[in-house]
This record gives C-alpha cells, sequence and structure tokens, in this order.
C-alpha cells in the first residue's frame, strides 16, 4: 500500500512537471506574438492607398537636364498620419524616383515614384503627380496606360527659371537657355497609387 501511494505520487509530479514545461514555451510565443509600434506602422502603411502628400524637389527635371534612368529625389513637406493618430510618414522624408521618357519636341517627362525612405525605415511606393502648378501639367498620351508612371508637359517657356546655379561656376551668354519642366525646389503634390511596402 505505501509502496503504491509512492508511484501515485511520482506520477502525479511528473504530470505537473511537464505542463509546467509546456506551458513556459507558449507563454513566450504569445510575448513574440504582441505586435511593435513598428511593425504595426508597417501593417498600416501596407493598406494605405490613395493618401496624399506634398513634396519639393532637390533638382530641375527637364528635356537637356535630366536623362532617362536618371535619379531624382525630394523631401515631403507633409506627413501622412495614420489612423491611431501616428505620423506614418513625417515631413523630410526623402522620396527618391527615376526618369523613364523624356519627349524633347513636346516638352514632356515621364517620372516614376520608386521609394519613401524616413530615418527608420525604407519603403517602396508608387504614386502620381496630381499637380504641378504652375510649371507643368499631368497628362496621359496614348500608349503608355501603366498607372505607375506619370507625364508631365512643361508650360510655355517661361521667367520662372531653374535651379540656382552650380558653385563657382560661370554663366556662358553663348549656350542656348534650358528651361526646366519642373524647377528645384518646385512643390508637387502626390497622391499614393498602391500602398506603401517595406523594403
Amino acid at each position: 500500500m505505501k509502496r503504491l501511494a509512492i508511484v501515485a505520487a511520482t506520477v502525479l509530479l511528473t504530470a505537473c512537471a511537464g505542463r509546467s514545461r509546456v506551458a513556459e514555451p507558449h507563454d513566450v510565443s504569445l510575448a513574440k506574438l504582441a505586435p511593435s509600434e513598428a511593425q504595426m506602422d508597417r501593417a498600416e502603411l501596407a493598406n494605405i492607398s490613395g493618401a496624399e502628400l506634398r513634396v519639393r524637389l532637390n533638382q530641375d527635371l527637364g528635356p537637356g537636364i535630366s536623362s532617362v534612368n536618371g535619379t531624382f529625389s525630394a523631401r515631403t513637406t507633409s506627413p501622412i498620419v495614420g489612423s491611431r493618430g501616428r505620423v506614418l510618414i513625417p515631413v523630410g522624408s526623402l522620396v527618391h524616383g527615376h526618369v523613364v521618357h523624356i519627349d524633347q519636341a513636346n516638352r514632356r517627362i515621364e517620372l516614376a515614384f520608386d521609394r519613401i525612405e524616413t530615418r527608420s525605415a525604407s519603403y517602396w511606393m508608387r504614386a502620381t503627380v496630381i499637380t504641378a502648378h504652375p510649371y507643368a501639367a499631368t497628362v496621359r498620351p496614348e500608349g503608355t496606360p501603366s498607372i505607375e508612371t506619370v507625364v508631365l508637359q512643361g508650360t510655355a517657356p517661361s521667367a520662372i527659371g531653374g535651379g540656382p546655379p552650380a558653385p563657382d561656376s560661370e554663366a556662358d551668354d553663348s549656350a542656348p537657355r534650358v528651361d526646366p519642366i519642373v524647377p528645384f525646389d518646385a512643390e508637387l503634390k502626390l497622391k499614393l497609387v498602391a500602398p506603401i511596402g517595406a523594403k
């Protein structure tokens, strides 16, 4: 009888120990599943489409200035704020893009916006230009149906001029004047045409 009691107690202790060993890693895994603020921001950005933001160009864009596949950049002047009131894309974030096509005869330039970079992360992006007033108008010529690019057509050459000359450079009065379609420091209003994705 005494031996039976000892065996029963041993079985009970072993069963309790087994349950505690199973519970411990389960609790740890639950802790790992708790999303961080960064993960929540990324998840919210992945569902954002149609949001608008303003950017200011870091260089001139246009025929005689830009080249096909050449890159350009801009800084955001307005934020993207999530549904929880958190700023997801702050002012001053860097937007990167590249030139897809240049039509010098019609003063048109086709652009693609590729990614947006904050202090803590870099995201893929696709956006179109809502307005580039007063420098250019957005057009979508026949034969270029992609929503991933935007075509800007310059207004008549204006007295607005382009960006500042390079430091220590001398002006050449004999050289033909090159008017950018969109000059340095011009502000563009963009609209996201797809959710922002983590790089």
